[in-house]
């Protein structure tokens, strides 16, 4: 099974919070891989939820980078 960066951790059906780009790479990964098996499945309720699941993690990826980035350029500001 793959393990995700200690960073990450699932708490409910959320994720907590990100503290590396490797947890960002981590879920862009096991989305493009939802995605991938939705497409290759013949089951279409199961194609339907791991669509839905690789679509969230995409998103949640592009937060998390998102919030990676301001916090980064927070940290530049702060040292000028």
């Amino acid at each position: 099974m793959i393990q995700p960066p200690e960073p990450f951790r699932l708490s409910g059906f959320g994720l907590t919070k990100v503290k590396n780009m490797n947890t960002v790479e981590f879920m862009r990964d096991m989305a493009s891989r939802a995605l991938r098996l939705s497409r290759s499945t013949l089951d279409l309720h199961t194609s339907r939820e791991l669509r839905i699941m690789g679509e969230e993690l995409k998103a949640k990826s592009e937060e998390c980078a998102r919030e990676l980035g301001a916090a980064a350029d927070d940290h530049g500001r702060l040292r000028s």
